[in-house]
């Protein structure tokens, strides 16, 4: 986290715009915030969560936040080891501590640096829905899992977990994230049709990007990518899940989040 003190939170102003928009009476606020402002990549979750840093002042809201993000990656990795499935061996101390020196690093980009508060509520509410997925708690599963696309659209990419549930349960978990995913974007789609351009906008290509390494050199993002991170990110999750690896889901979703940003 050192390297990021001089430069902390470079995304936050999104949050920031968006969780002012979305309390405004204003053109362009409330619910058509996303018919006016595509650019924001963010789901309603993350503006709402980011709402009450706004009654502190621009920049003591944001390292509030950067501390906060920053502290959850610790919390993660041992709710990650908590995780106990049957018929699996538990995770040894020095594993978790090697999963710590390889994780913790890159946390800190993503909170501390860049302040993607979207992405951080979308891991923590999946690592929640592996234990409510584990524990064979549906609905709650089906809530945390639409939580996390809440809070980042690529996060629907973790709906295969919930057939890891009994057969008779899975019907109750899909109900409850279509109900968690409709209930946080139909307002916005229903007051403005026009909402449905955030799904369509492209962000620049920059030169670090991981699509540069698969030979798209657009100065934007091509139109097909979105897609493919959520039917490749689906798409194995499934078979982790049909092999009995479904904790991995996770993992391979994350994969194809950053192959294809």
């Amino acid at each position: 986290m050192v390297p990021h003190l001089w430069r902390p939170g470079i995304s936050w102003r999104f949050f920031d715009l968006g969780a002012r928009l979305l309390f405004s009476n204003s053109a362009g606020g409330g619910l058509h915030l996303y018919a006016s402002h595509p650019m924001l990549q963010i789901g309603p979750l993350s503006f709402l969560v980011a709402a009450p840093l706004r009654l502190a002042d621009p920049w003591h809201g944001r390292i509030t936040a950067i501390v906060l993000m920053t502290a959850l990656g610790p919390v993660l990795l041992w709710l990650i080891g908590t995780l106990r499935v049957v018929g699996a061996h538990a995770i040894s101390r020095q594993r978790l501590a090697l999963a710590g020196v390889v994780f913790l690093p890159i946390w800190t980009e993503v909170a501390a640096h860049f302040a993607h508060l979207d992405d951080v509520l979308a891991l923590t509410f999946a690592v929640l829905a592996l234990h409510a997925v584990n524990r064979n708690h549906a609905v709650l599963a089906g809530l945390l899992l639409g939580c996390a696309a809440d809070s980042k659209p690529w996060a629907a990419a973790f709906i295969p977990l919930v057939f890891v549930l009994e057969p008779r349960l899975r019907r109750r978990a899909a109900a409850a994230w279509a109900f968690t995913i409709a209930g946080a974007w139909l307002p916005f789609l229903l007051a403005d049709p026009r909402s449905l351009r955030v799904a369509s906008f492209t962000i620049p290509n920059a030169g670090s990007s991981a699509l540069r390494a698969l030979g798209v050199y657009d100065a934007r993002t091509p139109s097909w990518d979105r897609p493919m991170q959520l039917v490749l990110g689906c798409a194995l999750a499934w078979v982790l899940v049909r092999t009995g690896r479904w904790p991995a889901a996770l993992f391979a979703v994350i994969t194809v989040r950053l192959l294809f940003d």
